[in-house]
């Protein structure tokens, strides 16, 4: 169920950083005037609730006209080593992950996508599900997965 407005309630608005807001736009008006034609794609590697994919969305409305295409990857699985990280947040997210509510909110969340703008989710590891992805190619690619050393690595 679609809910009125998107929920970055809680555990849910906690990876959220504004300051990105303004550099994720930015890259997004620059791509559209350099190339002012192309139906522009967009790769985001870790999704969480979907915040970023929403800033995508309204990006690609003001400044490309909705011409464009957001791929979201995620696994929406618990993922964190809360032995490592005891913050309670990790221990919250990984709940969320595990009991499939962080998937549901992510789903209630791109809802709310600017008409026009299409959207792709590809649930899964992005160690695995990226290499079927090489013979794609992206405009823009936004990573914001997993935050250890092993998982970048």
């Amino acid at each position: 169920m679609i809910e009125s407005k998107p929920n970055f309630d809680g555990v849910f608005g906690s990876p959220i950083n504004a300051l990105r807001f303004v550099y994720m736009m930015g890259a997004v008006w620059f791509l559209s005037n350099k190339f002012p034609n192309k139906k522009l794609a967009i790769l985001e590697v870790g999704s969480w609730s979907g915040p970023y994919a929403l800033v995508w969305g309204e990006a690609l409305e003001r400044n490309a006209k909705s011409q464009g295409a957001v791929t979201c990857v995620d696994f929406w699985e618990p993922h964190h080593d809360t032995h490592a990280n005891a913050d309670v947040i990790y221990q919250e997210m990984d709940a969320a992950a595990e009991s499939g509510e962080a998937y549901d909110v992510f789903l209630n969340n791109i809802g709310f996508l600017p008409e026009g703008v299409e959207i792709e989710i590809i649930r899964g590891d992005s160690k695995k599900v990226l290499p079927s992805l090489d013979n794609r190619r992206f405009d823009l690619i936004y990573i914001d997965g997993d935050h250890t050393y092993n998982g970048v690595n």
